[in-house]
């Protein structure tokens, strides 16, 4: 009940985004201990410790983690499921950050209208997690003294990238990036001038660029190529990672992006009957047993695709994470009422 409740504050604090520019919440996760009760405030306060122009952000044991989401133009029904998956998937405090945004550019803002934040972790609203956020927040920690940003590459296959087919205006070599997983560090972002670059590429561009706020991001870091860390396929995977083959090695899928409409179109079942799946699923129920297990019965009898062929080899890590929360869970209400 109480995971209800808490969800249900979370609906309608993104029903208000589609009035406000933003709110800042604190939410409930499958974290191991009790927080304060989520809350709204017009402010943000600071994530981490303000670091120096040559500090790492972020540990590999986060307290918490800050995670914004987009939302509005449609996207409500959607959003809700996003940020369900990383409530259920996450077993740190989620600081969430939610913005209603008509132009899509929101990573362009942040480090101007975060002024207080240090890190966040910015996705899409058509992103689903499958494993802790925290595992993702710790690449923050990997990043060297001149890294401002972390960022998936757009593909891993030369001969289908979009961008060395098409692009018309510089990009990240030597396969571009996607913008819908990102993680950025506002403090060096601010240092960098971050959106008095952006402002005259946006101009130079304009007419070139297809995919708004991600097409500006490759321009700046083609220029930029030591300012951006890398992070593996698997944080951030679309369906150009399997339509064709399976050209994701980097281990089980954990943050799926569904790009080019895969959660709503059921021309791929496979992302259709995941986001299906999260959508049905209620917090506070078994991951594996009311999520997972379903999603698996869903997929095997869909129609058979490469995605869905690929899901299926999948889908036993995708149990074993969700059966170790399930534990975790389990242990921590046993012990509460001992």
């Amino acid at each position: 009940m109480a995971h209800l409740v808490r969800f249900v504050f979370v609906v309608f604090v993104l029903l208000a985004m589609c009035v406000l520019k933003y709110e800042y919440n604190n939410l409930w996760t499958n974290a191991p201990v009790d927080f304060p009760k989520a809350k709204k405030s017009q402010s943000a306060a600071p994530s981490l410790p303000q670091p120096s122009a040559t500090a790492v952000t972020g540990g590999s044991h986060p307290e918490r983690v800050k995670l914004v989401v987009v939302t509005c133009k449609g996207l409500l029904n959607m959003t809700v499921t996003n940020i369900k998956s990383a409530v259920a998937f996450t077993t740190v405090p989620l600081d969430l950050l939610l913005f209603a945004d008509d132009e899509n550019r929101e990573p362009l803002r942040q480090a101007s209208m975060l002024p207080d934040v240090d890190a966040v972790i910015y996705v899409d609203a058509d992103v689903l997690f499958l494993s802790p956020i925290e595992e993702l927040w710790k690449y923050f920690a990997t990043m060297n003294s001149s890294h401002l940003a972390a960022l998936a590459p757009e593909s891993e296959d030369y001969a289908t990238n979009w961008y060395r087919r098409f692009a018309r205006h510089p990009f990240y070599q030597p396969l571009g990036v996607n913008s819908g997983v990102m993680l950025m560090n506002l403090t060096r972002m601010r240092e960098f001038g971050w959106e008095k670059r952006l402002g005259p590429l946006l101009q130079k561009y304009s007419r070139d660029i297809s995919w708004g706020d991600q097409d500006l991001l490759n321009i700046l870091f083609s220029a930029h190529p030591e300012r951006l860390l890398l992070f593996p396929c698997r944080w951030n995977y679309r369906t150009d990672h399997c339509m064709y083959g399976a050209y994701c090695t980097a281990g089980p899928p954990a943050v799926i992006h569904g790009s080019r409409r895969a959660f709503i179109l059921e021309s791929e079942p496979a992302f259709w009957g995941l986001h299906q799946a999260m959508e049905q699923y209620e917090l506070g129920e078994s991951l594996e047993y009311s999520f997972v297990v379903p999603f698996k019965d869903r997929l095997q009898r869909s129609r058979k695709t490469r995605c869905g062929q690929e899901f299926l080899k999948q889908v036993v890590h995708w149990e074993a994470t969700a059966r170790t929360i399930d534990i975790a869970v389990t242990n921590r209400s046993q012990k509460k009422e001992s």
